[in-house]
């Protein structure tokens, strides 16, 4: 069995299924979600995983052994990773000791590791999109997002004292400057989890205010990668959503963390993916 112990919110749930696939393919094992740390956050998290997996996918919420349990809530795998050969991370993903279980334990963001599963992530995504009816309709109505581009703002929990030594909250300039290489765009739909009268003056396009399609946050999601055109912020979960879109073209901002280990991690990632990248 290979434990996913899920942590944070949709786009890094993706890529913590990315690598199980991966090691499902090493291992022929089959995947079971483990969930209770998503409750321990801040902003407490859901299983968010069960609205773009397809209906054939096995959902298996088996938990560890009492022991494993205990080891994973204190981090001991974390602390002492040599004692524990059932513990993946990215740094041991690769070149893993032959188990008849195994836990994720990482946030796992390098796409290096598991390029197979993209497209098969990918596809997922693309055919709950498809069969969303929310989705589709909003599509339908406004020409299929031809001339659209989709537009994400990133600020929720990076604004917490603790994340703003974290994360890179993007200033508008970076939008503005990237709107500038869209030639012909007519419209701008908006990606923003705060109050619209922060944003209401920004862009210059036509602009679009997702929320008030009134879409929960996986649906807003589908539609994201649905676009042709995106602008992302520092956001795995804006990074899935072009991932899955199939995309004419896509910007993204060359810093994602502080930690300058991690932002070359997202600066691979989006060579890898062709992404274009501006400040």
């Amino acid at each position: 069995m290979i434990f996913i112990r899920l942590s944070g919110g949709l786009g890094n749930q993706l890529f913590q299924l990315a690598a199980a696939l991966h090691l499902r393919s090493k291992t022929n094992l089959s995947i079971s979600f483990y969930t209770e740390h998503l409750k321990d956050y801040e902003t407490p998290r859901e299983f968010m995983l069960k609205e773009i997996l397809p209906k054939e996918f096995p959902l298996k919420f088996k938990k560890p052994s009492s022991l494993v349990q205990i080891i994973l809530k204190y981090r001991v795998n974390k602390v002492f990773p040599f004692l524990f050969k059932w513990s993946i991370t990215t740094k041991n993903i690769q070149k893993f000791q032959k188990s008849s279980f195994y836990v994720l334990d990482d946030y796992f963001q390098d796409i290096s590791l598991f390029e197979n599963e993209l497209a098969t992530i990918a596809g997922y995504i693309q055919n709950a999109a498809s069969t969303n009816k929310k989705v589709t309709e909003i599509c339908n109505l406004n020409n299929g997002l031809v001339n659209s581009i989709a537009l994400h703002i990133r600020r929720g929990d990076f604004l917490s004292k603790a994340n703003q030594k974290v994360f890179c909250v993007q200033e508008f300039t970076f939008y503005q400057r990237a709107l500038d290489l869209f030639a012909g765009i007519e419209n701008a739909f908006v990606f923003c989890e705060n109050d619209i009268n922060d944003i209401e003056n920004f862009v210059i396009v036509p602009k679009k205010f997702v929320k008030l399609l009134k879409l929960n946050d996986v649906e807003e999601f589908l539609l994201m990668s649905r676009f042709p055109n995106l602008i992302i912020a520092n956001s795995t979960y804006s990074f899935w959503a072009a991932i899955a879109s199939q995309r004419s073209k896509v910007v993204a901002p060359k810093n994602w963390l502080f930690n300058k280990e991690l932002n070359n991690c997202w600066l691979k990632n989006i060579e890898l993916t062709g992404f274009t990248v501006t400040q």
